[in-house]
């Protein structure tokens, strides 16, 4: 009895502590968990009963009486703290205050949330108590937060609930089943580059299609070596769209959002430009991609929304100070116009072996016209590059055109001869419009470069403003930098010193102080 008296509460308050920790850390043994808080409440409650008379003679004593306005503060304090909590849970604000934007979706991401035309629903097959787990948990909680409501994601431990998986056809753990209407998909991959795209799946009833041109020698879209465009076909595919091939001579099939002309080698039929005309006269979207040295055939085309090529090569001695070649070009970070193309690009970019446009000012009537990237200053146009490239020693002539260089243009015009819209109207037409993008290089989105820097992006953006899939201009994923800390041996012992003696003896000083002074209270 003595002994039940003297250790039962402070043995059942440990069993409590222990099973707190035990369902913080193993939060599957549920059953332990359960023991142990029971064990601890009946002991409490036991102690609490043969003390019961010392309980009350103590809270009758002056001690009591005194602490009794403190318990009152502590407890106004933490009803107000549980309020705050409340309202915030609720209502609340988040912002991401490391330098990179580490724990932030992407702007691509974001926008895609934001305009949802349904709610999502996404089943979480994880192993309960994994670090997999927590990921994917502040992973999908974040797209709960930026969608508003119309994403909603559980977890499922295929442990305990073995039979949802196999009703969900679950055969591997960490899969994500996203369901929207009547589309479902599943992904396998962790990140956000994978949830986005199952989002788009799940969301879009209808698929856009891409159509590339062939039959003069453009650029291969199965074609997987260096000069191929097998890469950004894998890449917009996982966006939702199709890629396709036509044959101009047949004319553009109606199917297609927009047409990509990827370098010609041979000069189009004049009776192919005339259908690729007659297409863009009727509200059509293109991108025509043009090499300095051949002849598309579409040079008649481009005149009519005021584009000619000038015929150079395009020479940057900044190229240089980054390893490369000065005939490979680059647009800075800063060299890009305001477009929804380059909304928020601001990244470097290389054009191998490209040619400089020209554009006409004032552009043709109802045409709205203007640059989308320049080279550097320090670029020019050589108009003797096929003389001066053999001996190594390119340099500025008088007859050569001085950088910045316009490489890429952007042409729209409304349908039926209304007014033009300002090209970096972000927002869509309010009518049908031809759009038009042109780059003075043909190489910069294939396989050996598509990688490099940000040219991937860039002709992804393109690509998906042209078929009028603005909510997928791509945004390069965040690049994780480590943060390292260079401390002197001086420094590194001054916050040793610090840390490990002053603070600790500063609050033990301050702790006697306070205990003295009210003990002459």
């Amino acid at each position: 009895m003595v002994l039940l008296k003297r250790f039962a509460a402070p043995a059942g308050a440990l069993a409590l502590l222990a099973g707190l920790a035990v369902h913080l850390i193993l939060p599957e043994r549920s059953i332990l968990v359960s023991v142990l808080l029971g064990v601890g409440l009946f002991l409490v409650l036991l102690g609490v009963f043969f003390n019961l008379s010392f309980l009350v003679d103590r809270l009758r004593g002056r001690a009591a009486r005194e602490g009794g306005g403190d318990a009152a503060y502590i407890i106004v304090v933490a009803v107000v703290l549980g309020l705050l909590n409340f309202v915030a849970v609720r209502h609340h604000w988040r912002k991401d205050l490391s330098e990179m934007g580490d724990f932030s979706l992407s702007e691509q991401t974001r926008k895609i949330l934001s305009g949802l035309p349904r709610e999502v629903e996404a089943r979480a097959f994880y192993y309960g108590g994994t670090i997999a787990e927590q990921k994917m948990k502040d992973l999908l909680e974040e797209y709960g937060y930026q969608a508003r409501g119309k994403f909603h994601a559980r977890f499922i431990d295929p442990l305990k609930d073995p039979s949802q998986a196999r009703e969900d056809g679950i055969t591997q753990e960490q899969s994500v089943i996203l369901r929207s209407g009547s589309q479902s998909t599943t992904v396998v991959s962790g990140d956000e580059e994978a949830v986005t795209n199952a989002i788009l799946k799940v969301t879009r009833d209808s698929v856009k299609t891409l159509c590339f041109a062939i039959g003069h020698a453009e650029k291969d879209l199965k074609d997987s070596g260096p000069e191929g465009l097998s890469l950004f076909q894998a890449a917009v595919e996982k966006q939702q769209t199709r890629v396709e091939s036509f044959s101009p001579g047949m004319g553009v099939p109606d199917a297609c959002a927009a047409v990509v002309v990827a370098g010609p080698k041979r000069p189009w039929l004049p009776a192919e430009a005339e259908k690729l005309q007659a297409y863009l006269d009727k509200g059509g979207k293109a991108a025509i991609l043009l090499d300095p040295g051949f002849d598309s055939g579409l040079e008649p085309l481009l005149g009519r929304y005021g584009i000619s090529l000038s015929h150079d090569m395009i020479v940057d001695r900044v190229s240089a100070l980054f390893g490369g070649k000065p005939d490979i070009p680059m647009v800075p970070a800063d060299g890009y116009e305001p477009h929804p193309i380059t909304k928020g690009f601001r990244y470097q970019t290389f054009f191998p072996l490209a040619t400089s446009l020209i554009l006409a000012s004032p552009p043709p009537a109802g045409v709205a016209l203007q640059a989308l990237a320049r080279t550097t200053s320090l670029s020019w146009g050589e108009k003797d590059y096929e003389k001066e490239a053999p001996t190594g020693k390119l340099r500025m002539d008088p007859g050569d055109s001085p950088g910045p260089l316009d490489l890429a243009a952007v042409v729209t015009r409304p349908v039926g001869g209304a007014p033009p819209l300002p090209a970096s109207d972000p927002g869509k037409p309010a009518k049908p419009e031809t759009r038009l993008v042109v780059f003075g290089d043909s190489d910069f989105p294939c396989n050996a470069y598509f990688s490099a820097t940000s040219n991937g992006e860039l002709f992804q953006n393109t690509a998906n403003w042209l078929s009028g899939q603005e909510d997928l201009v791509a945004i390069p994923p965040k690049s994780r930098l480590p943060v390292v800390v260079n401390l002197s041996q001086r420094q590194a012992s001054l916050i040793w010193i610090v840390s490990l003696l002053v603070a600790p003896a500063t609050i033990l000083v301050a702790g006697i102080a306070i205990w003295v002074r009210r003990r002459k209270l």
